[in-house]
Formats: structure tokens, sequence, C-alpha cells
């Protein structure tokens, strides 16, 4: 916890020990989140049930223990300014078409809006289809799909049924963008061929 706050971070175990940039090969993968408690209720049973909210994502810089917990500087990753990111978008897709066929190319090339309105039509065909994945129980927890280009990759990569390992390369992308782009580029490679139910 920071302080008294009720804030905490949280990092996604490293179960194959890949090597985290200049921490080498660690037992955790070193970007994460900064949680805040919002509620937590004491169980009968000594243990604790905690409601958290993320408030921002980080990137360990060094670690250590203290007291048998687990201890880290950290730096915060925040999103670039919107004004940054609308450049970077005018430069992508003023680029030359992409060669036919290129769908990497092509989602490069698309504007943020048209990115996140395919991720939107890709989720009204499966629960079209009632896939699994987006039934009505995982909706009442994740909430519908957003229309913030910042918040909608992460809704999406939460009810996708791929693996955390691939839901984490999110976890570094500081554009609206590169995480758009992400979640097409897993609908597309993915399940191009067979879609999940």
């Amino acid at each position: 916890m920071e302080g008294n706050n009720s804030e905490f971070g949280m990092l996604m175990y490293n179960r194959y020990l890949e090597p985290q940039g200049n921490l080498g090969p660690v037992h955790f993968y070193h970007y994460g989140i900064m949680l805040r408690i919002i509620h937590s209720q004491l169980l009968a049973d000594g243990t604790s049930l905690i409601e958290s909210r993320g408030i921002y994502r980080f990137r360990v810089k060094a670690h250590g223990t203290l007291d048998g917990y687990a201890v880290g500087n950290v730096e915060r990753l925040d999103d670039v300014p919107l004004a940054e990111e609308e450049r970077i978008e005018a430069e992508e897709t003023t680029l030359p078409p992409a060669e036919e066929g290129d769908v990497v190319g092509e989602i490069n090339r698309m504007p943020t809006r048209a990115l996140v309105a395919l991720g939107h039509d890709f989720i009204m065909r499966m629960q079209a289809r009632s896939a699994n994945w987006l039934q009505q129980r995982v909706l009442d927890i994740h909430g519908q799909p957003p229309d913030d280009a910042a918040l909608f990759p992460y809704w999406f990569a939460s009810v996708l049924p791929i693996s955390d390992e691939e839901k984490y390369k999110l976890m570094g992308t500081t554009t609206y963008l590169t995480p758009v782009a992400f979640v097409l580029f897993a609908i597309i490679f993915n399940w191009t061929r067979s879609p999940p139910d």
C-alpha cells in the first residue's frame, strides 16, 4: 500500500521467467496496474473480499523485499497527450495504401474511430451468434463496450478469450492506436478461420 490511501500495485506472474527489460528474468512481468480499494469486507473465516479499481499503469524500475513483502521503485505510464496522438494518427493514416492482402498494413492506416467501429461491429456479430465469452454475466461484470478509444481496447481484452500473456501486451502501450490495433490483430489472426463461440 502507498501510505494510508488504500492503493497498491499488482503485477502478473511471469511463469516462464521471460526477461523483463533491465530487470532480466524475474518472477513477475514489469508492467502493472496501480489499484485503489473501493470497498473491503472482512469475512468470518478471516479472509477479505476486496473491490478495487485500476487507476493507472506503471513499469517496475527496481525491486526487492521489505519485511517479507515485495516492494519496488515504479514509473507511472501515462498515455501520450491527445494532440500528440492526433499527430501520430495523421501520419499513419496518410501513408500510401497498403498492398493487397496486407491486413496489418490496412489496420495501421485506419483512423482510431474506424478501428473502434470495427471492434464494435465484431462484438455485435459475436453477440448475434450467442458467443459464450459475451454472455450477460460477462457484460454484468465488465459493462457494455465503451465508445472511448482509450477504454475500448482494455475492455475488449478483458472479455476476449485469449491468454493473459497476450492481453499483457497492452500494458506498455501509451497511444490509443496501438491497443486498438492489437485488439483487431487478435480478431483477424486468431479467428479469421474459426471465430470463437
